[in-house]
């Protein structure tokens, strides 16, 4: 038997089912990400707003929860926060879809996320707030490593001089291959998880760094999930910041 819960929730993906639905994935504030089926919104009369279905759109939602259930019903959808610059900001159109490809392919359907739906939710507003932050997809990544367990930083930095990815160990020999950390990649890396959110923007580091250490991070998550092979999006962000 089902029943109808509210909940809160951020849009991760959207795409079109049959003729006139949508399949929505959402990071819910307190059931985790769950894909949700929304029918009839593409028709000429339907009550959906365009709005509450779009990416990142920071929605309220009412729908039909089922035990073991893989898809869930949606009644209603409304926007709860209007975001205005992430939608007409090229810079933070494509932070976004980063952010939200990033969010759906690391997270566990099967389990509650709900520090990660606050924390996603405080970046988007920031970022809709400013234009300074654009580190924050670097400390995010940081974050969800870190809250899911699998951070770099749990190996002692003064264990050694490198982290080997591919060995997935501290050493003081450089690795035979490029899939490393060195000593001060591990403390910049430190350093960005230590801030807060809006201290990330005072973040002094360039253009090839950035890139280095997102790179090499994802490198390093494709060892602990291995079912993350690509970020799609990874390219359109970089050819957008470069």
């Amino acid at each position: 038997m089902s029943k109808l819960l509210k909940e809160k929730g951020i849009i991760v993906r959207s795409f079109k089912y049959g003729e006139s639905s949508l399949i929505l994935d959402i990071l819910t504030s307190q059931h985790g990400l769950k894909s949700f089926i929304i029918q009839s919104v593409r028709k000429a009369k339907s009550k959906t707003s365009p709005s509450s279905i779009q990416l990142a759109a920071s929605v309220d939602i009412d729908f039909y929860l089922k035990e073991n259930a893989d898809l869930y019903q949606l009644k209603e959808i409304k926007v709860n926060t209007i975001w205005n610059s992430l939608y007409s900001d090229i810079r933070k159109i494509t932070m976004c879809m980063f952010l939200t490809e990033l969010t759906r392919k690391v997270l566990n359907k099967y389990e509650n996320h709900d520090e990660e739906y606050i924390i996603l939710f405080n970046i988007l507003k920031d970022l809709e707030n400013h234009d300074d932050n654009w580190s924050l997809h670097i400390w995010y990544l940081l974050q969800l490593q870190q809250i899911q367990g699998i951070s770099i930083l749990r190996h002692p930095i003064e264990s050694g001089n490198y982290f080997d990815i591919v060995l997935q160990r501290m050493g003081n020999n450089i690795p035979q291959h490029h899939l490393y950390f060195d000593r001060d990649e591990l403390v910049m890396l430190s350093k960005i998880e230590s801030l807060d959110l809006r201290q990330v923007s005072s973040l002094h580091i360039t253009r090839t760094e950035k890139n280095t250490i997102l790179n090499k991070l994802l490198e390093y998550l494709k060892t602990q999930i291995p079912s993350i092979q690509v970020i799609n999006s990874l390219d359109v962000l970089k050819s957008v910041f470069d």
